[in-house]
């Protein structure tokens, strides 16, 4: 069982929930692997996968790194929401708000 590069996933790590996930090449938003082969920005639109359907669908979704995606990846989910920080604020953007400068608002 293959993960990133040439990290193996254990059987452990394979049989629990996963999303995949990866950044859109084009503007480097996050998006979620979709049925139908496709891509969304709405991690609730992402498909729950794990098992053989998850390294099936990992294999397919790297292919999609030549032409539209880079990075992609599988993470865990617990309760319907990323298990990880870094996955967390993949889904639900930064943890803290941004001040916009003065200039910004005008536009």
């Amino acid at each position: 069982m293959r993960a990133k590069g040439n990290q193996t996933m254990s059987k452990k790590t394979v049989l629990a929930l996963h999303v995949i996930s990866a950044n859109r090449l084009a503007d480097g938003v996050v998006v979620y692997r979709c049925g139908e082969c496709t891509w969304s920005e709405t991690f609730s639109d992402a498909l729950v996968l794990s098992g053989e359907a998850l390294e099936a669908e990992l294999v397919r979704a790297r292919a999609d790194e030549v032409s539209g995606v880079v990075g992609v990846y599988a993470h865990v989910v617990r309760d319907g929401a990323p298990a990880h920080l870094r996955d967390r604020i993949r889904a639900e953007g930064p943890t803290v708000a941004y001040k916009t400068s003065p200039s910004a608002k005008a536009q």
